[in-house]
């Protein structure tokens, strides 16, 4: 019996050969098209979602102006609603309060508010507005769901602006013409005390724990801090000429205070009531603003057209930003994500990104 004796068919090896030397040129000419980027790779969902993440969050540049708001005539003060969704600015020469959606930067509503209102706070419960209608010596109250006028307190000499207690029960309006703060009783909307501070009281602030009100007098350079449970001055501090505005920081600590007439900002320790330092080289600083956190003042220039950024860490210059013609006022967003400014001289509101 023959052995069988296995050969290999030369036209089958031929057949493999072409088969690699194919293999080889496709494997060739893929990585040459991948090199020269005609071909890329798939991107994982992760990939996409940091890179798209990426450009959300570098397309808002911190200390810049996003909008420009037009609103009424002569807007003068901010208030924020408690909850961050609607900015509530006065407009002087229009006899209004314009409402502004933070969500979708535009004009929601607008609200009549007097004569001549001036200074504006918005209680802790966010369904009432206190506006001080300098024209007619009353503090107008605004139910803000109604969106209709719920009271009209009349309180003294051209009242300029209001400050609310955190628990919401006392309204403190600055009497700019007779030197006196009154205190008014949010429950029955009445006066329950008149005080007398300094000469032109201008604004007034409260502490976070609501145990003290500070006031500007502009006309006698000074800060009067009226203890809240007795209505009773307990402190006058001397500071720069011709005080605007006051800002407590948010754990209590420090109030600051802008001084037009020489362009500082007084840093005031609550604990001593001493003044701590005094930042300069501010042109017109009017109104300031304290960032949640605490780290940053915003300061409006009503001459400089711009609104300076301080650090509270350092006390020195972080930022000027152009904004409107006279910036008059200033307020943070609770989220401390924005800053919106009345310009009183252009009739925009700047919203800046902080």
């Amino acid at each position: 019996m023959t052995d069988a004796v296995e050969t290999k068919s030369p036209s089958n090896n031929k057949r493999n050969v072409l088969i690699f030397t194919a293999v080889v040129v496709v494997i060739v000419v893929l990585a040459a098209l991948f090199l020269s980027g005609l071909i890329k790779l798939p991107q994982s969902t992760t990939s996409q979602s940091s890179s798209n993440s990426s450009k959300t969050m570098t397309s808002l540049t911190a200390n810049t102006v996003e909008n420009n708001i037009s609103i009424g005539r002569q807007p003068l003060y901010i208030a924020m609603a408690p909850n961050g969704e609607f900015a509530y600015i006065t407009n002087g020469a229009s006899g209004t309060v314009s409402v502004l959606s933070t969500l979708t930067k535009r004009l929601n509503a607008t609200l009549p508010a007097g004569t001549d209102p001036s200074g504006i706070a918005i209680t802790p419960d966010g369904q009432f507005a206190y506006v001080a209608d300098t024209g007619g010596n009353t503090v107008t109250v605004i139910n803000l769901e109604t969106e209709r006028l719920n009271a009209s307190v009349k309180v003294q000499g051209r009242p300029e602006s209001v400050a609310i207690t955190p628990n919401g029960d006392f309204a403190y309006v600055t009497n700019s013409l007779n030197g006196t703060v009154s205190v008014i009783d949010t429950i029955t909307n009445s006066v329950i005390a008149n005080v007398s501070v300094g000469e032109i009281p201008y604004s007034v602030a409260i502490a976070p724990n609501g145990e003290y009100a500070y006031v500007v007098n502009s006309g006698s350079n000074t800060i009067s801090v009226i203890k809240t449970a007795t209505n009773a001055v307990t402190a006058n501090i001397p500071v720069g000429n011709h005080p605007e505005s006051v800002a407590i920081t948010p754990n209590g600590d420090f109030a600051y205070v802008t001084n037009t007439g020489n362009g500082t900002v007084y840093v005031i320790n609550t604990t001593d009531n001493e003044v701590v330092t005094k930042i300069s080289g501010l042109l017109s600083p009017s109104s300031v603003a304290i960032t949640p956190n605490g780290q940053y003042a915003y300061v409006t220039s009503s001459g400089g057209d711009n609104v300076f950024v301080v650090n509270t860490a350092t006390y020195r210059l972080n930022a000027s930003i152009p904004v409107g013609i006279e910036p008059s006022d200033v307020a943070i967003t609770p989220d401390g994500q924005f800053a919106y400014v009345a310009n009183s001289g252009s009739d925009v509101v700047s919203v800046i990104t902080t």
